[in-house]
């Protein structure tokens, strides 16, 4: 089991029962006591609990949001093992759209179709810029350092004019009703690119339906692909109009 997989399991059982030891995980994981440390720092980083002598005590039931800067170095196995279960669905010649996000931002590391490309992100734009086969198109204004996002209301106009093969999107938190994110401007330039899309494909790791943000990006019956990195809980179950593709992270 890998770490990311192992820290999920401890918060959901953290849930259950409010308290653990290291011992107690040692056992259940059959880890040694130094993962067993490495994986309850993972889940205090995630805020999801508080050191106790001897182990880990819950704190919050809803996972903070980070900003793009703070999320760009959380789960690298993952957002790269999505990014290539993604790359199929990018054919020569389409028009795509890539949202400014972390997990997006590995489909353009690994992108070298020829295919035209839409992006408010400037770590899109930037990592795409070298690739000759890209036909890159960023979408300005100015540029709010919170989200690595160029907004500027003309956009909005400008996505009304356009028609995407593809929109791949990123998420701040999944809930019932569909992806949402925690910034409204960003939120409503994800909105007119997913309005525009024949496919709308979401890439999020399976603990983004632990958090909670304001504004909705896509409902779910405009969601085509869910890519996660684990198989969602009962519980989180989706339309069936929403192909969900499982891409757990690689060593």
């Amino acid at each position: 089991m890998y770490q990311q997989q192992r820290v999920q399991a401890i918060i959901e059982w953290l849930r259950e029962v409010g308290q653990l030891t290291t011992k107690e995980i040692m056992a259940k994981f059959n880890t040694s006591r130094e993962t067993a440390r490495r994986d309850m720092m993972a889940v205090v980083q995630l805020g999801q609990a508080q050191r106790t002598h001897g182990g880990i005590v819950q704190t919050q039931k809803v996972l903070p949001v980070l900003d793009y800067l703070e999320r760009q170095h959380q789960f690298p196995a993952a957002k790269k093992a999505m990014a290539a279960t993604v790359l199929p669905l990018i054919q020569p010649g389409m028009t795509v759209f890539l949202d400014t996000s972390t997990s997006v931002r590995a489909v353009a590391q690994q992108l070298h179709q020829a295919v035209t490309v839409f992006t408010t992100s400037l770590d899109n734009a930037f990592t795409l810029s070298t690739k000759p086969d890209v036909d890159l198109h960023l979408l300005g204004g100015r540029f709010e350092q919170k989200n690595r996002v160029f907004f500027a209301p003309a956009n909005l106009q400008a996505l009304q004019y356009l028609e995407f093969d593809l929109a791949i999107m990123g998420a701040a938190s999944l809930e019932e009703k569909g992806a949402y994110v925690k910034d409204e401007n960003d939120a409503a330039l994800k909105r007119a690119a997913v309005a525009h899309a024949r496919q709308v494909v979401i890439l999020a790791e399976n603990q983004k339906f632990q958090k909670k943000t304001p504004y909705l990006v896509a409902a779910w019956p405009d969601v085509d692909v869910l890519i996660t990195d684990q198989t969602p809980a009962k519980e989180e179950q989706l339309p069936d109009n929403v192909e969900v593709m499982v891409a757990p992270p690689k060593d």
